[in-house]
C-alpha cells in the first residue's frame, strides 16, 4: 500500500472523530471579557461570567497533541486583537495541514483566511487595506477559510496551489457590526511541484 494514502487515510478519521466529538458536545456562549467595546456603538448587555478558574482551558490530550503535532502551521490569536504566525513544520507538498487557537473570549466568533495574491503584491500591501471591508480585493484568492470559537483549538487540513505562490493569512474578528481585520501574517512558502 501507499504510505501517503494510509497518512491521508488516518488523517482522514482522524478529522471525522473530532467533527463528531464536537458536534455532541454541548455548547455554550462565551462571556465577553471585561474590555469596553470596541466602537462608539451600544454594546450588547452584561453576563454573568463563572469565575476565571471555571472558564474553558485549552489543555490537550495526548491523542490531541500528536495530531497537532503535524500542523504546518499554528495560527495564535490572543486577547487585545493579536495574532501570529509559528511555522512548525515547512510545506513539503501541496497538503497544509495547520491549527488555529484562539486564546481569547473578547469576541463571538473569529476568522482565519489563509489566501495568495496576484504577483507584485506583497504583506505590505494587505496591510494597507482597512480594518473593515466588505469583501476582499480582486488581487486576493482565498483559499482556505475557518470561522472558530471563543477559547478553541482546531486543527484543519487543506490543498494548496504551489503555482499561485506563497501563503498569506488573514485573522478577523466579528464586530458588533461586521468583521474586523486584526492582522495579517506572511509569506509562508509553498514548494512548487
Amino acid at each position: 500500500m501507499n504510505p501517503k494514502w494510509i497518512l491521508k487515510s488516518w488523517i482522514a478519521i482522524l478529522l471525522a472523530a473530532l467533527v463528531l466529538a464536537g458536534c455532541a458536545s454541548t455548547k455554550t456562549d462565551p462571556c465577553p471579557t471585561s474590555a469596553p467595546c470596541p466602537t462608539a456603538q451600544a454594546c450588547p448587555t452584561a453576563q454573568v461570567c463563572p469565575a476565571a478558574a471555571g472558564q474553558a482551558t485549552l489543555q490537550q490530550s495526548a491523542w490531541r497533541k500528536t495530531v497537532g503535532s503535524l500542523a504546518n502551521l499554528v495560527i495564535t490569536i490572543d486577547s487585545g486583537d493579536k495574532c501570529t504566525l509559528e511555522v512548525k513544520h515547512p510545506l513539503s507538498s501541496d497538503i497544509l495541514f495547520y491549527e488555529i487557537v484562539v486564546n481569547d473570549q473578547a469576541y463571538q466568533n473569529y476568522l482565519v483566511g489563509i489566501e495568495t495574491l496576484t504577483a507584485g503584491k506583497t504583506l505590505e500591501d494587505l496591510k494597507a487595506l482597512p480594518q473593515y471591508m466588505s469583501g476582499e480585493p480582486n488581487w486576493v484568492s482565498i483559499d482556505l477559510e475557518n470561522v472558530v470559537d471563543p477559547m478553541s483549538r482546531t486543527f484543519a487540513k487543506g490543498s494548496v496551489d504551489p503555482v499561485k505562490g506563497p501563503l498569506y493569512i488573514t485573522c478577523a474578528v466579528e464586530d458588533p457590526t461586521s468583521l474586523k481585520i486584526i492582522g495579517h501574517l506572511g509569506p509562508v512558502e509553498v514548494p512548487s511541484e
